[in-house]
C-alpha cells in the first residue's frame, strides 16, 4: 500500500460529512519533500510543519470560501484534514456555501516556510452528494468508515512487517477475510428500519456519470460546468471533446468535422488549420499557383505563397518577386510583368 502512495505528490480523498456533528470535507494527502528530485518511499516529507490553504471557487470563477490549516505530516508524510474546520481567511463561513449542484472547484495550496508563501498543489472539480443520507445510512457509513480506517491502519502495519521479511501470509489472509465479512454483512438496528436496502442505494449511486454541456448542439461537449447525474440532462452529452462550444458559431466545429482550408479556423479540432501549399520547384521560396496541396503541415518542397512567375528548376531560381532586374535581356526577373 505504501509503495503505491509514494510516487504520488498527493493522495486526495474528498468525502462530504454532512451526517456528522462537524460538517466538512475530509482531505488526505501524502506530501513529498519539495527539495527531492525523484518520488520514492525515501523522500516523503515526514514529521514536518506545513500550512495548507483551501479555496472553493464557484461556477463564475469567484472565490466562495477560503481557509488554512497549520499542520504537521506524520512519519509517512501523510496529513489528514477536515475542510470547514480550519481558520477562515474569507469573510464567508463554510456553512454559507450553497451546494445547489452548480459546478465548483477546489484549489489546494501549500506553504513549506510558514511565511504564507503558498504554492499551487492542485485544482480540480468538486462535486456534491445528490441526496443527503438518512439516519440509518449515515450510521452504516460511519461504521464502515471506522472499519476502513482500522483496516488502513492494520494494512500499513502489515506492510511494514512485510518490508522486514516477517509478514505472516496466513494471518494476513484471515484479517482480510474478516474485514470483507464485516463490510459485506447485512446491518440492521433494533427498533429501527432494516437498512439492507443500502445495496439498492449503492446501485443507484453507481449509475451516476459525468455529463458535459453541449451549447452549440453538435453532439460534442465542453469540459466546463459538468454535472454528475444518472442520466444526461437536456443539453448535455457524455463526452468533453469539443474545441468550440459557442452557440453562435460552434455547431460546425467539432472532432471529425469537414475542414475548410485557409480560413484560420480549426473545424475538426485537431489543433491545426488546413492550409493550401504551392510547389516551389526552383527552390527560390516562391510557389507556383498551378500546383498545390492541402495539408495541416508544410509538405517538403512547398511554400504558402503562389507569387512565382517562373518555377522552372534551374533557370527559375533567379526569377521571383523582388529579384534584381537585368536590363535588356527579355526576362522579367522580378515578376512585375515588365520585361
Amino acid at each position: 500500500m505504501i509503495k503505491k502512495l509514494l510516487p504520488l505528490i498527493l493522495l486526495l480523498v474528498l468525502v462530504f460529512q454532512g451526517f456528522s456533528q462537524t460538517e466538512g470535507i475530509s482531505y488526505q494527502a501524502v506530501i513529498l519533500n519539495p527539495n527531492s528530485e525523484t518520488a520514492s518511499e525515501d523522500n516523503v516529507l515526514a514529521n514536518s510543519d506545513i500550512v495548507i490553504q483551501f479555496t472553493i471557487i464557484n461556477e463564475n470563477e469567484n472565490e466562495e470560501y477560503q481557509e488554512k490549516h497549520s499542520t504537521s505530516t506524520d512519519k509517512y508524510g501523510m496529513i489528514n484534514l477536515l475542510i470547514g474546520n480550519g481558520t477562515p481567511i474569507s469573510s464567508a463561513n463554510f456553512s454559507d456555501i450553497i451546494w445547489d449542484g452548480a459546478s465548483k472547484k477546489l484549489k489546494i495550496e501549500i506553504d513549506f516556510s510558514g511565511n504564507s508563501d503558498f504554492t499551487l498543489l492542485s485544482e480540480q472539480n468538486l462535486t456534491y452528494i445528490p441526496q443527503p443520507p438518512n439516519k440509518e445510512t449515515a450510521k452504516l457509513i460511519s461504521d464502515n468508515t471506522s472499519a476502513i480506517l482500522g483496516e488502513e491502519t492494520r494494512a500499513k502495519a502489515a506492510e511494514e512487517v512485510n518490508f522486514n521479511g516477517v509478514l505472516g501470509l496466513k494471518g494476513e489472509q484471515k484479517n482480510q477475510n474478516d474485514a470483507i465479512a464485516l463490510n459485506t454483512a447485512k446491518i440492521s438496528y433494533p427498533g429501527d428500519q432494516d437498512i439492507s436496502g443500502i445495496a439498492t442505494n449503492s446501485a443507484v449511486i453507481a449509475s451516476f456519470k459525468f455529463y458535459y454541456p453541449d451549447k452549440d448542439g453538435d453532439g460534442f461537449g465542453s469540459s466546463w460546468n459538468t454535472v454528475y447525474a444518472p442520466t444526461a440532462p437536456t443539453g448535455y452529452v457524455n463526452n468533453n471533446t469539443d474545441c468550440d462550444d459557442n452557440p453562435s458559431n460552434g455547431a460546425t466545429i467539432y472532432p471529425g468535422a469537414t475542414e475548410i482550408a485557409d480560413d484560420g479556423i480549426d473545424q475538426d479540432c485537431d489543433g491545426t488549420d488546413l492550409k493550401t501549399w504551392y510547389i516551389d520547384a526552383d527552390g527560390d521560396g516562391f510557389g507556383d499557383s498551378n500546383t498545390s496541396k492541402l495539408s495541416n503541415t508544410k509538405p517538403t518542397g512547398y511554400v504558402s505563397n503562389k507569387t512565382d512567375c517562373n518555377d522552372t528548376p534551374g533557370i527559375g531560381a533567379t526569377i521571383y518577386p523582388g529579384a534584381t532586374e537585368i536590363p535588356d535581356d527579355n526576362i522579367d526577373q522580378n515578376c512585375d510583368g515588365v520585361i
